[in-house]
């Protein structure tokens, strides 16, 4: 692809690409992004009106197995396409690893930031609340070791995950 606009970095987020998006593989991914738009649309609308006929609610559970189900296509696409590496010459490997570290840092700091919001939103559902633990107890021993565990946890396998994607030419 000619140059990246605001479109080709979203895409390239959000099917995590470290490889190069060509036209051909820009026209793939956007025609299975339509399919996969069609698909949770056909089984919105479906699952709705099995909920409406039958007085069951499986809405949920059909939206749950159909995001599961793009989720196995999402990654079976992007490894067909060989988009899932980052291929460098031998005297690129430092830079391939610099890049690729900046990605982990960056993919970190989102783990944090959502595992910071999941204890917050954990304490407004009042669960702590619940089996007695205060405010303070919370936010000041329960919320930093949650995200700090979290946060470790994030770095350590996206560090993992990312080098591997590092393949020599």
């Amino acid at each position: 692809m000619k140059k990246e606009n605001v479109h080709i970095k979203a895409i390239r987020y959000f099917y995590d690409i470290v490889g190069e998006l060509d036209a051909v593989s820009y026209a793939t991914l956007t025609n299975f992004g339509n399919n996969m738009y069609m698909l949770f649309m056909t089984v919105t609308l479906v699952s709705f009106l099995v909920s409406f006929a039958l007085g069951e609610d499986v809405m949920g559970i059909s939206l749950f197995l159909t995001l599961v189900y793009s989720q196995f296509k999402q990654n079976a696409i992007i490894k067909q396409l060989a988009l899932d590496k980052l291929l460098v010459a031998k005297a690129d490997v430092k830079l391939a690893r610099k890049k690729m570290m900046k990605r982990t840092l960056y993919q970190t700091l989102q783990i944090a930031v959502y595992s910071l919001l999941v204890s917050i939103g954990i304490w407004q559902l009042h669960i702590p609340q619940e089996s007695g633990t205060s405010a303070a107890e919370y936010f000041q021993f329960v919320t930093p070791m949650t995200v700090v565990l979290l946060t470790l946890v994030g770095f350590l396998s996206f560090n993992i995950v990312n080098r591997k994607k590092i393949k020599l030419i």
